[in-house]
């Protein structure tokens, strides 16, 4: 049997290259669909990881925590292009008396679906957020205090025309509001937003429950602007 020839040689060396070429371009492909598959794993996991540890799990309303990173930006919002800014702290009035004569799971499926209420509403530019255990607080951009009552009016509404069923039980409640404004209100900070309306919802709960109000700043122990129950339009 002949020896190849030089040419014979090479093309048999190439052929043998190529076939090595395509067999690490093979292993490439598949390194980078493992690599691909296992960066969507990843994403995935820092989103769920991500609304974990922003979404209050029982409403699906953002939590206390991220309510307070987005109530910082919003103010920066504010200080900036000196747009209104409202805050409304929504509390449902004398809860525990749910939880006392019903349990704490019937308590939980009113919150969820009051919860439900405030993700339902149209106003998708507000932040909406569990500020509490029976307590919610919206944050409302480019919002005046005559449009905060009203929103806290057609939302106090809803919330109180709905029936909550649980069992053979029908569980109704009433909502007292606390309301503020930036910059009628005139707050000097965020801090001072929040605790003008902590001041207005704990003034609606002593007045009898079922009140909107805002508080004066100038005097805490004065009414600014307020809305009883029977005058809710």
């Amino acid at each position: 049997m002949s020896e190849p020839t030089s040419a014979e040689a090479l093309e048999a060396r190439i052929a043998e290259l190529a076939q090595q070429l395509a067999a690490s371009q093979a292993e490439v492909s598949d390194l980078r669909a493992q690599l691909d598959q296992r960066n969507r794993a990843l994403g995935l996991l820092h989103e769920s990881l991500t609304i974990q540890s922003t979404v209050d799990p029982l409403t699906g309303l953002f939590n206390r925590r991220e309510f307070r990173n987005r109530m910082m930006a919003e103010w920066g919002r504010y200080k900036r292009h000196k747009r209104p800014l409202s805050l409304l702290l929504f509390d449902l009035d004398r809860f525990k008396l749910i939880n006392e004569q019903h349990g704490k799971e019937c308590g939980d499926t009113v919150l969820q679906a009051v919860g439900a209420i405030f993700r339902a509403k149209q106003r998708r530019h507000d932040v909406d957020c569990r500020y509490g255990g029976e307590e919610f607080a919206i944050l409302l951009p480019e919002t005046s205090l005559d449009q905060a009552f009203l929103v806290a009016t057609q939302l106090k509404r809803r919330i109180e025309e709905t029936r909550y069923p649980y069992k053979e039980a029908e569980i109704r409640v009433t909502v007292s509001v606390g309301i503020a404004n930036a910059p009628e209100l005139h707050p000097q900070s965020d801090e001072d937003l929040i605790q003008l309306a902590e001041a207005g919802k704990t003034r609606a709960k002593t007045e009898g429950y079922g009140c909107i109000i805002a508080i004066d700043p100038l005097d805490p122990k004065q009414i600014y602007r307020r809305q009883d129950p029977t005058s809710a339009g």
